[in-house]
């Protein structure tokens, strides 16, 4: 996964603060450059009441000027206290209604290979709420890493993978092995069977091949059709470095990464569980077991559900380790 760009929204707050120390992790293992936007609210009440007091300001001409210099002099400080020479790239300031709309087009336009963020802002503002990552999170084109806590690569030895058995769910598994590779960590599938809604995995299926392993809540056909659809899809989808080396203990596998002569190998396990409420099941399972989720933001109408945006959305808002969301290939 090449992160040679990042793009670090901030609120000043100082939840936003752990997005630029994640940077400094980012920065010595792929060795990137950061660009920090800050989004100041377009208020229009704030301009109607100026109006109707009568005071000889304009907001374009007088006062939002006078914010956007302010907080530029705070992104420098930002820079100056988290970021050097090297590592510094620019300073954005925007003025918009939706901050979650500055920085999307910003991430598009420009080049950026990730966006890192607060998953919460400050108490007094809008510009981190929830909402604002949660918004990113969902229409991002790019990778986006929310965290909810401060990142510690040192402690992430567990990075969880939630999959459906959908190609859109197993195109997050490269970059999570390339993340394990880094980070010297292990991989964890998750497969959440939802009770009411268990019999879908067959409208999933592009033919009937996996109907046996798939149909049926037994965790080892569950657990073996998986298997065999992640090496389908890195076989259909020009990943043949990638193959998965079955152990003779189910549920306990490797992925092998092989280039040339040379191979590297990421232990996985795989973990099939029933359950109500897929998001519910994923944050519970992640809070107690992963110390990193990596995951896609959509899956295929069909299935389980608990890859369409809104999932990805409320995982994002409960989640206490931190998230790397990616949004899959549509002709997946």
């Amino acid at each position: 996964m090449k992160i040679s760009k990042v793009l670090i929204p901030t609120d000043f707050s100082e939840n936003s603060k752990k997005a630029l120390k994640a940077l400094r992790i980012f920065i010595d293992h792929f060795d990137c450059k950061a660009d920090l936007i800050h989004v100041v609210p377009l208020s229009a009440y704030l301009n109607d009441s100026i109006s109707k007091l009568g005071l000889p300001l304009d907001m374009g001409d007088d006062i939002y000027p006078k914010i956007a210099e302010d907080a530029k002099k705070r992104l420098q400080s930002f820079s100056e206290e988290y970021l050097d020479k090297n590592s510094s790239g620019n300073l954005i300031v925007e003025i918009d209604r939706k901050a979650s709309n500055s920085i999307l087009h910003h991430a598009e336009k420009g080049n950026y290979d990730m966006i890192i963020m607060s998953a919460r802002g400050g108490d007094a503002t809008d510009f981190l709420h929830g909402s604002t990552t949660e918004k990113v999170v969902r229409n991002s084109k790019i990778p986006v890493l929310a965290l909810s806590n401060e990142f510690h690569y040192d402690k992430i030895k567990t990075i969880l993978v939630p999959t459906d058995i959908s190609d859109f769910s197993f195109e997050v598994v490269p970059v999570a092995f390339e993340m394990a590779n880094k980070f010297n960590a292990s991989l964890n599938f998750l497969n959440i069977v939802e009770l009411y809604n268990s019999g879908m995995f067959m409208e999933s299926m592009h033919s009937q091949e996996y109907s046996g392993k798939i149909n049926s809540f037994n965790k080892e056909n569950l657990y073996s059709g998986l298997m065999e659809r992640l090496e389908k899809f890195f076989k259909e989808n020009a990943l043949d470095q990638f193959s998965i080396k079955r152990n003779e203990e189910p549920f306990y596998d490797e992925i092998v990464k092989t280039s040339g002569t040379e191979s590297i190998s990421i232990p996985v396990r795989t973990v099939i569980k029933k359950g109500m409420v897929a998001h519910d099941d994923i944050i519970d399972y992640a809070n107690d077991y992963a110390d990193m989720v990596i995951m896609s933001t959509h899956g295929r109408t069909g299935l389980s559900r608990f890859f369409l945006g809104s999932t990805a959305e409320k995982i994002t808002r409960n989640l206490e380790s931190p998230l790397l969301t990616l949004k899959p290939d549509p002709k997946h």
